[in-house]
């Protein structure tokens, strides 16, 4: 079999455990001692036969990511680690509406743990633990704060 084939093969192998990015499967080429231009072969005929997208990749990714509670910050970060362009990810910052809900949801599951957890913790430190939480996970604070604003005004901390 010839080298073209094999990391073909290889790269399948790749896929086959979850989606991936172009420049993630040419650096894994490189990586088990493919030429360049057999790597970069290899991409062109899987992106060509459709198995390879950047932006298929961008949407499952980030939809796994949002399974873990991960927020914008974390998973751009990620993203570009795995090589995907700046003008991809900064599509991902448009869907502000999927974050701010996945934002009301952590609050409300985090406050109602919190109060269960011990009647004796004051709001203050639930809200703060609350921040602590979701900066952690890569939410933006404007976003957080607003989030926490309209969970209080709407009385959902009773």
């Amino acid at each position: 079999m010839d080298k073209f084939n094999k990391a073909l093969k290889y790269s399948f192998i790749l896929l086959k455990y979850r989606a991936r990015a172009k420049k993630e499967i040419f650096t894994r080429l490189k990586q088990k001692g493919y030429t360049e231009s057999c790597s970069k072969n290899v991409v062109k005929f899987l992106e060509g036969n459709n198995y390879l997208n950047d932006e298929i990749f961008v949407r499952l990714f980030t939809d796994a990511a949002l399974e873990k509670n991960w927020g914008p910050l974390k998973i751009v970060c990620k993203l570009k680690r795995l090589g995907i362009s700046e003008n991809l990810c900064k599509r991902l910052g448009r869907q502000n509406g999927v974050f701010n809900e996945k934002i009301r949801d952590i609050i409300k599951e985090k406050w109602r743990h919190h109060k269960e957890q011990s009647k004796k913790i004051s709001k203050t430190t639930i809200q703060q633990k609350i921040i602590q939480y979701l900066t952690y996970k890569g939410f933006m604070y404007d976003d957080i704060h607003r989030c926490l604003q309209e969970f209080f005004e709407s009385g959902g901390e009773e």
